[in-house]
């Protein structure tokens, strides 16, 4: 006859309270606690790129390069290299002018046989009576061959009979020229002739990379419970690897620059030069009007950037004043102070006498500025890092004439444009391909390119920034820089 053999009977009843000693043994039937919601530490704030896209200053262009062509100002003042000493009455002197008043013209001066120089009031005397008013000398001859290396002679007469040069005119002063007078029947003018310049733009390459291992994706995480958790890894990764790429485009935006020391190797082994843009920062820091300040940007700051747009000939009253958290937080205390030396601050007392401080536009000596803040310039782990807080610049919202590489026609450009590469059905802008491995996303495409069980992405856009009339813009940072 056969047995039969039990399990042993079990049992965990002891005497004793449900206390914690009870709930430390048995933690495994405790059921997790979380809150139902995935909290956002750090914010994403406004930046350029962001700006760009809102305000629809994109477009596209067909190559690596884009080339531009500019005219320079109408008119220049000459500097002299040498102080002119004293002169006098109705004698004909010589005046040194620096070698870039020359060379800058073929070898040729700027100023002319025939054309006149205004030689500054404080310095000259009609007798024994000081000037009020600059005197005309007008130029007579210039030496065919620079009397140094460093300057050129230019023989010039002052057209007031009794005027004199009473007082030396240092080095590196600036003298205004202009046309000459002449004389029924003497020989005409000098003409003159007028180059370009041209400045040319490159696209730069920007990757940023995505990888998903093979049951990654599977397995249940509370993350999928979370409000604003997406639907497991791959929707945050992929979140995750958008917002790194778009800071990648903002940094070089902003600070990038062309290369010319660094080459990566293609699939044929073959070295290739990496592609950088010139950013913001570098065009401004180069061509742009430069203002200093010591302690705050202030409201009589703002009239100083009327004399800049004066000097470049700008007259567009409406500007963009893009900056930093320190800069801007110093505009709007002067601001405070501003307003409270002239209404009392009851402007900002709304009628349930709450207290709102905001300025999102100012307006004085007939410009109009929108402030916009660039978290990137105060991000203490980036540009904040480097005194970008206290740094800002302002563009004017100028429209401007260029030709189309492609169609050959005049069309109207923003000073200020993003140009992703696009034609002939490539279209680099925002391209985010997937490298799919051995594994069962959906989704995915029905092949594999190699036998790992993973599967990975690539973001990649290619563009330029094209920044026109950048001497038309003004660069603001502390005095500290210099």
């Amino acid at each position: 006859m056969g047995s039969v053999s039990n399990p042993a009977i079990t049992n965990n009843t002891r005497y004793g309270a449900y206390d914690a000693t009870w709930a430390s043994v048995y933690s495994l039937l405790d059921f997790p606690q979380y809150y139902p919601e995935l909290v956002q530490r750090y914010g994403k704030a406004f930046e350029i790129f962001d700006f760009l896209k809102a305000a629809g200053k994109e477009g596209t262009c067909a190559g690596e390069t884009l080339t531009m062509f500019e005219e320079g100002a109408p008119e220049r003042y000459i500097t002299l290299h040498h102080a002119s000493g004293t002169q006098t009455v109705g004698a004909s002197f010589s005046l040194y002018i620096e070698e870039w008043d020359t060379v800058a013209n073929g070898g040729r001066s700027y100023v002319a046989v025939g054309d006149k120089i205004a030689l500054p009031a404080a310095y000259c005397l009609i007798g024994s009576t000081k000037c009020t008013l600059p005197q005309w000398a007008q130029v007579t001859a210039i030496a065919t061959t620079n009397a140094t290396e460093e300057d050129t002679a230019i023989t010039v007469k002052l057209l007031h009979a009794h005027s004199i040069v009473g007082t030396t005119i240092p080095a590196g002063t600036k003298l205004m020229v202009t046309g000459g007078n002449y004389a029924p029947g003497s020989q005409g003018a000098q003409s003159k002739t007028e180059g370009k310049y041209s400045r040319t733009f490159r696209t730069a390459i920007k990757r940023t990379a995505l990888a998903l291992e093979g049951s990654i994706q599977s397995s249940e995480r509370y993350l999928e419970h979370l409000k604003g958790g997406g639907t497991g890894v791959l929707s945050e990764a992929t979140i995750k690897a958008e917002f790194r790429h778009d800071q990648a485009l903002n940094y070089e935006i902003i600070m990038g620059d062309t290369i010319d020391n660094l080459t990566m190797l293609n699939r044929g082994q073959v070295a290739n030069n990496v592609r950088g843009t010139y950013g913001i920062m570098q065009h401004l820091n180069d061509s742009a009007c430069k203002m200093y300040y010591d302690t705050s940007f202030s409201v009589p700051d703002i009239d100083k950037i009327k004399d800049a747009y004066i000097s470049q000939g700008v007259t567009d009253t409406n500007s963009a004043f893009f900056g930093g958290a320190g800069l801007l937080r110093g505009i709007e205390n002067t601001c405070l102070d501003f307003v409270k030396e002239y209404s009392g601050g009851s402007d900002f007392l709304t009628s349930l006498q709450n207290l709102q401080v905001s300025f999102k536009t100012i307006k004085k000596n007939g410009i109009l500025l929108s402030l916009h803040e660039l978290s990137s310039f105060s991000n203490p782990n980036t540009l904040g890092n480097y005194g970008f807080s206290d740094k800002g610049f302002i563009v004017p919202s100028t429209q401007v004439a260029v030709t189309d590489a492609g169609t050959g026609a005049n069309v109207k450009m923003d000073n200020l444009s993003l140009l992703y590469k696009n034609y002939n059905g490539e279209n680099r802008t925002r391209i985010m391909q997937q490298i799919p491995g051995v594994n069962g996303l959906a989704g995915s495409p029905n092949f594999a390119v190699d036998s790992y069980d993973d599967s990975r992405w690539e973001i990649l856009s290619e563009f330029m920034v094209v920044f026109f009339k950048v001497n038309q813009c003004v660069l603001i940072q502390p005095s500290s820089v210099l």
